[in-house]
This record gives structure tokens, sequence and C-alpha cells, in this order.
């Protein structure tokens, strides 16, 4: 890895959030010029500011993490913010990128960009077969248009970029706010604070039925390390474990882990969102032999011990 990134230097937008944190750890012992960029630093809004940032550091490799985000209750309650900020965003980093002339500007997208009615495990091909499904259509359709904004750039200016696709990633140091936060750290706080309690049961959104594909959170950032050095094209790829889980087993898993001894109650008046979403990831395994290591019930074990240690 270090004959790679020798040399390099290596921006990394939202380095201060949750990917950031691990993937600045893993890079800082290989790359002697790393900066992990926060809105303090830059505020990637402004056009003119990111054009003059990007300039000043004049980055040969950035890693665009950087997003507005949040769970379906953020979804439900402010979908135009989520497509404003996103969509500046996002272009302001590739506008910047191809006007400094970078050597790789590595894309981190999510599932939530696929249409709704797809088959499942998902498929590359299947990015543009219709709309994101409707609780995170705004969000979902800015992870996706980016790829647009890129393509356009590369053509007008060479721009060098890749795509990357993951599943919904958890981990220590996720976010536990119930207003921002994605399945597996919403169940943990709601399990935690119930034993805590001493709740009776506890009540959670949906059926439990739809199915999700999640990554944790260390393996995907070696999934980045990795695809940065060795994947060169704009085709999409997904980076995932091709499996999923349903809601009601992730629940039954933290439960169980949290050691929680009351009941599960599912209030079908609260939307379950998408019914499936799994990454086919067969591309990214043939072409790189990468696979994710940590499995769900370990990657929940170090998650709660976390949290209990950090109560949020």
């Amino acid at each position: 890895m270090s004959s790679y990134w020798k040399d390099k230097k290596v921006l990394v937008t939202g380095g201060s959030g949750f990917v950031g944190h691990y993937l600045g750890k893993k890079l800082n012992s290989v790359v002697k010029h790393l900066t992990l960029s926060d809105r303090g630093q830059c505020d990637l809004l402004n056009l003119k500011q990111t054009r003059d940032y990007f300039a000043r550091l004049d980055p040969d490799v950035v890693i665009h993490l950087a997003t507005y985000h949040g769970g379906v209750l953020l979804n439900k309650e402010k979908p135009a913010d989520l497509l404003y900020q996103n969509a500046v965003m996002n272009l302001n980093v590739v506008d910047a990128s191809a006007r400094v002339g970078i050597r790789k500007l590595v894309i981190v997208s999510a599932a939530c960009a696929y249409p709704e009615e797809v088959n499942n495990p998902i498929k590359e091909s299947n990015l543009w077969a219709g709309l994101p499904h409707e609780s995170i259509s705004s969000y979902g359709v800015t992870k996706r248009y980016v790829t647009v904004m890129a393509s356009a750039y590369r053509k007008q200016y060479g721009l060098n970029y890749i795509f990357l696709i993951f599943p919904t990633m958890y981990g220590p140091m996720d976010s536990f706010d119930l207003q921002n936060s994605h399945v597996v750290s919403a169940l943990i706080r709601k399990f935690v604070e119930a034993k805590k309690n001493h709740a009776k049961e506890v009540v959670l959104w949906g059926t439990g039925l739809p199915i999700r594909e999640v990554i944790y959170v260390e393996d995907a950032a070696d999934a980045i390390i990795l695809a940065t050095k060795r994947y060169s094209s704009p085709t999409p790829l997904n980076m995932g474990a091709s499996c999923g889980y349903k809601i009601k087993e992730i629940a039954q898993i933290i439960k169980g882990k949290v050691d929680f001894k009351g009941s599960v109650l599912w209030d079908k008046t609260k939307p379950d969102g998408q019914r499936k979403r799994i990454l086919d990831s067969s591309t990214a395994e043939k072409l790189l032999g990468w696979l994710p290591k940590v499995d769900l019930r370990a990657g929940v074990d170090k998650t709660v011990d976390w949290y209990l240690k950090n109560p949020q």
C-alpha cells in the first residue's frame, strides 16, 4: 500500500465524520500529506471557497465523503435540505477537483441511490432503472446524480474518478441520534435505553420485514483504500457482502447482545421504507478480491460495547 500512496497529497472531505475518522486513521500511517477536511476548514456549499481550498492544497487524490444525511425521519422532515445541500456539495467538489487537475476523485455513494423496484441483489447496471424509494428519494437522487456531474467533467476536463456504492454503514462512533441515525445504531440506542429504564417492551417502526444489507465501518474504510489504489473505471462499483437481513433479525441480534428481556412491538403505522435492498458485489470480489471481514454479530458486539461506554 505504501508504494501507491508515497508522495501523494490526499484530501478527504468529511474527514472528521464517522467514516472519515476510520479512513483517516488507516491512511495516516501511509500518507505523508493527508488532509482530513471538515466544514470549519472549508464550506463545500460555497463554490469559491471550495475552489480556493482545493487550489491551495493541490491534492493528488480526493476522497469525497462529505454528506448531509440521516434516517427515515430526517428524510421525511427535510427532503429539500437533503436535496439542496448534497447536490451543491457534490457539484462543488467535482468542479474544484476537475479544475485543480487531480489524479483521482473517489466518490463514495450509498445503496439508496438505486431504484425502489429492482431485482435483488442489485447490479450496478440497475442504477438508472427507476426512482429511489420515496422515503429517501431526495437523498438517493443526489447520491446517483453525482455520476452525471462527474461524467460531464470527465468529458470536458479529463476528470479521473471512480464511484463506489456501499450498503448502510454502522459501527462505533456512528450517530445514535434517533433523528439522524440509521437502522443499526437506532436499534442499539432503543434497546440500551429500554434496558437501562427497566422497560417491559421496545416499540420499533414498521413491520420489521424489510431486508437490509449493512457493512461494518472498518470494512468500508478498507474497501475505499483498496479501490482507490486498484480501481480506475468510472463504471459504478458495489462494495458489500451481497447478503442482507430482515430488520427483525437485526433487532433480535441487538436485543440478545444488550440482554434486554422485554418484548418487541412493531408499530405498523410507521413506514417500512424500501422492501429489500441488497447489493450484488460480485464485480468488486472478482476485480479486487475484496469481501467484508466483519460479520453482523461481531460488528454489533463491537458497536454495542462502544456505545455502552459512550452513550449519546
